[in-house]
């Protein structure tokens, strides 16, 4: 995933601001038994700007189980 902002439609008095996003995600499931399902996901995300106040760097882990019956 990646993203780039290249500044505001309408000019501003500040300077130009230019962000760059970039991202990457893992996932994975796992079937233990016939009716029922493990997910995992691990997620990171890092954006660079121009203004520092903009810049995060960002990680996301989720788990959901499902049983069908």
């Amino acid at each position: 995933l990646e993203t780039d902002f290249r500044g505001p439609l309408a000019p501003l008095a500040e300077p130009a601001r230019r962000d760059s996003t970039d991202g990457a995600m893992l996932a994975a499931d796992w079937t233990p038994s016939r009716n029922l399902i493990v997910s995992a996901t691990v997620q990171h995300e890092r954006r660079a700007s121009t203004i520092a106040a903009f810049e995060y760097g960002d990680n996301l882990a989720g788990v959901s189980v499902s049983y069908t019956f």
